[in-house]
Formats: structure tokens, sequence, C-alpha cells
């Protein structure tokens, strides 16, 4: 197993332990790589190595921006249109559980566009609304100098794993991703995620696979709270591919016990896109 503290460039040197973590997981049935390196801190710098390679290969602004069925960025963008010196009254913040950084670039380059802007004043417009990572990201978009950058799609330029400029990359994007195991159930990124969902109006859940210690870190039942004097708070979740009892056991969840009937209609077995069409969630006034 590796020992350094950190993983530098030579990929040779993690090639034994990217086919050990690999047989590891498969043996071990976890549903994704991140519950796996829960319970495998002998293995978190290796499986973080692991998960930047796979995702840098992954990220293209051809991809990013080319049209599909479930394309919610453009119907997000068209929900905050207004004019240029209104555009920071939109109220929305983001909280979300992926590494990839395609929703910071597709507003960076929606309003560079729409609004003739520089980089800097279009990445400046972006951080204007909240976007929490839960579990880390790849890295910084927005500055090119900061130890933390990495750009968009690196991976894609990359002739071979012995690429250098592309290592170095790997490790950035490693270093700003998140494990935590089954026994630590805060972070600063999870106590900001809480704090904005307290604070918020509306809820929306877009392909949330309501993991139940996810579900637990963001504040278990207290996610959808409910009042006999008031009216709760309008939220709506995608529950794509949920089978029955499977709705009932999210609603339950996500909605103090004596109300989770409450709950369950608002769990939509739609994509993300069709959901917002369908329950107008980001037009709510």
């Amino acid at each position: 197993m590796i020992k350094h503290a950190r993983l530098n460039v030579r990929p040779t040197a993690i090639s034994d332990d990217c086919k050990s973590l690999k047989a590891e997981l498969l043996n071990s049935r976890q549903i994704s790589i991140d519950a796996f390196l829960a319970h495998r801190s002998d293995m978190e710098r290796v499986g973080k190595i692991a998960i930047a390679l796979a995702l840098l290969k992954q990220e293209s602004l051809t991809d990013l921006l080319k049209p599909t069925d479930d394309d919610w960025y453009s119907y997000l963008v068209q929900a905050m249109r207004t004019p240029f010196e209104d555009v920071r009254k939109n109220q929305i913040s983001f909280v979300t559980f992926n590494y990839d950084r395609s929703l910071e670039l597709a507003l960076f380059l929606a309003f560079k566009s729409t609004h003739r802007l520089g980089d800097a004043d279009a990445w400046d417009l972006v951080k204007a609304f909240p976007i929490v990572h839960v579990y880390g990201s790849l890295g910084s978009l927005a500055d090119s100098n900061s130890s933390s950058f990495v750009p968009y799609g690196a991976g894609r330029g990359a002739s071979d794993l012995h690429d250098t400029e592309f290592y170095e990359y790997v490790n950035r994007a490693a270093d700003q991703i998140i494990v935590m195991n089954e026994h630590r159930g805060t972070s600063p990124e999870f106590d900001r995620a809480k704090e904005l969902m307290a604070e918020a109006e509306v809820l929306g859940f877009l392909g949330f696979a309501f993991d139940e210690l996810n579900v637990e870190r963001l504040g278990g039942r207290a996610i959808v709270p409910w009042s006999q004097h008031l009216p709760p708070r309008p939220f709506a979740a995608t529950a794509y591919g949920l089978l029955g009892a499977e709705f009932d056991e999210v609603a339950e969840m996500i909605s103090h016990r004596d109300f989770s009937s409450f709950a369950r209609p608002h769990l939509y077995e739609e994509k993300c896109l069709r959901m917002l069409r369908a329950t107008g969630l980001l037009k709510h006034k």
C-alpha cells in the first residue's frame, strides 16, 4: 500500500495499488467507491487518485454543451434570466455530492456569453451563488494561479499516463477530494450545507440517491421540517428508479415520522428536468 502523504507524478508507482483497489472494491460489493473508502482508510490516497483519474478523463466541454433530454442546466439558466444588474438578486444555492465542476462551468459560460463579460467578472458572478461540494471537488476552475487549479477537461489532452503535467493535475484534484469514514458525521462542508438548507425557502433534490448516511449528515428528518401551524416549505425530489417500498422509506427518512405521508407525493419518478418542469420549483416566488 502507498505510504506517502502525497503520491507524486510517477504512475508506475501506483499501478499495483490500483489493481489491488479494483479487486477489493469489486469484492466489497459496496455501491460506490466513496462507500468503500469510508471503510478502508489504508486505500484512501490511491482511491482519491483513481477517482481523479477517472473523472478528469471524462470531463469534456463538448459533452457539457451537447443537448440532452435531461438538460436541467439550461432550464436553470433560463429561470435565472434577468437584466445584468439584477442577476445577483436570484436567490439560489447548491449542495452537491459530486466531485465534477460542470455546474460551475455551465454558469460561468452562460453568464459570460449572455452578458459579454470577461473571465474574471463572469467567475465573480458565479461566486454570488454558493456551490458547496460536501465531499470536495476536482479543484478550482476560477484562478489559474492557484495551487488548487485544475483546468476542466485536463485529462482529455493527456496522451498517456506518463504525461507529467496531467499527473500534476491528478494529484491536485486528489488533494481536493474528501473521504469521510462512517463514524465521522460532520465537516465544514456539511455544516455549510446544513446552514444553506435551513435558510432555504424552497428545497429541491436532483439526482440524489438518498443514501441513509448522507441523509443523516445533512440533518436527517430535519431536512423537510413540518409545522402544524405553518404550511411546510415547498420541496420536491427526483426518485427516478425507486420502487414502492423505497419511496416510503425515503419519505420517512427525510421528514418527521408522523408526517412522512406528506413527503411521499413530492417524490417524482422522473429525471431532473422533467421534475423541475412538473413542479415549477425554480419559479417559486
